[in-house]
């Protein structure tokens, strides 16, 4: 499933400012240009004004048969850098793939290089979101094993599929495990499910989590 990925850059806290200083030096050498003005209102309608935030204008890409262009935002509200978003300055939203290639031209151009310099730990997300890392090893499995001897057209209907569901979601809600319905019915059509049983499933699933969830408050 294609997900934003996320970019960190993780340095030492007293080296923040002259990270952000090397940052713009960079970028006012470059193609890309700095957005003040940006910052400037960002501050002005926030609580942040006390953290180091940095607004980027990308140049202008050929992206398949498209031009993009964004603005990566960079600061370090939760102790460390992170680009929080990019915002389309051309156009009024950007997929999951220009998203990632102006953030992955933005680390490629900037951010590698000075990670050099301060020794930086760097971490960039897959593009691709992976149901085992949302949900861990034993609910994976549990819901591989239910999709891999299931009867895909009568779903969950058979006792032995039925029982190998019900060991899927008990997993997930004794553990409590967030998993996004849509996450779920994406991963059972790429696993050879059809559109309407994976809804199904879907549904199933939430209302599943839900009975739990009122039987035990009760």
């Amino acid at each position: 499933m294609k997900t934003y990925q996320n970019l960190e850059i993780h340095i030492e806290d007293n080296r923040n400012s002259d990270f952000i200083n090397d940052l713009k030096k960079l970028v006012s050498e470059s193609n890309w240009k700095l957005r003040q003005d940006f910052v400037d209102n960002y501050k002005k309608n926030t609580f942040s004004k006390e953290k180091e935030i940095l607004c980027v204008e990308s140049p202008e890409f050929d992206f398949v048969e498209e031009k993009i262009k964004g603005a990566v935002w960079i600061w370090d509200y939760n102790g460390f850098f992170e680009v929080f978003n990019i915002i389309p300055l051309i156009g009024h939203n950007l997929d999951y793939d220009q998203y990632n290639f102006i953030l992955n031209a933005f680390n490629l151009t900037f951010i590698q290089n000075l990670g050099k310099k301060y020794e930086a730990k760097i971490i960039i997300s897959e593009p691709v979101k992976k149901l085992i890392n949302s949900i861990g090893d034993d609910a994976f499995n549990a819901l591989k094993s239910f999709s891999i001897g299931a009867n895909k057209t009568t779903g969950n209907t058979h006792p032995y599929d039925f029982k190998r569901w019900c060991d899927f979601i008990f997993i997930v809600f004794r553990n409590k495990i967030k998993l996004d319905v849509d996450e779920l019915i994406f991963w059972l059509e790429e696993n050879g499910w059809d559109s309407d049983m994976a809804n199904r499933l879907g549904l199933e699933f939430e209302y599943s989590l839900n009975l739990l969830e009122n039987y035990e408050r009760n």
